[in-house]
């Protein structure tokens, strides 16, 4: 047996969800490795040559704060490579609206991502 998996973008509130979709396919567009792209499709794209086994729907959730959630931004490859080839943290550049959006009067919020599994058996 092989699994395979990854996660989404988060799901936040609307307005967070938005600026995060610009920032991972806009602002750090050329800035992801290859491989990425399998990724963004949920791994439904990735080349498996095993028999698959349907899995059922996953999910994780945590509860962050908007400072948790510019840390996680931070680590992702896409935003270390617009940093190093630019000289500047892509993180920074949103975090004004980030903080707008995330709303002054809430502390942390709860986090969701979908989880993208595939399964598979050796033929």
């Amino acid at each position: 047996m092989l699994a395979v998996w990854c996660y989404s973008l988060p799901a936040i509130a609307p307005a967070v969800d938005r600026i995060l979709d610009v920032y991972l396919r806009e602002t750090l567009s050329g800035y992801w490795p290859d491989g990425f792209r399998y990724v963004l499709d949920g791994y439904r794209s990735l080349p498996f040559p095993f028999d698959e086994v349907r899995p059922p729907s996953f999910f994780m959730a945590a509860s962050w704060s908007v400072d948790d959630l510019m840390g996680f931004l931070q680590s992702w490859s896409g935003t270390t490579n617009f940093e190093r080839q630019r000289s500047v943290n892509p993180v920074e550049l949103i975090r004004p609206g980030l903080i707008e959006a995330w709303g002054a009067e809430v502390e942390n919020r709860r986090i969701c991502w979908e989880l993208s599994l595939r399964i598979g058996q050796v033929p």
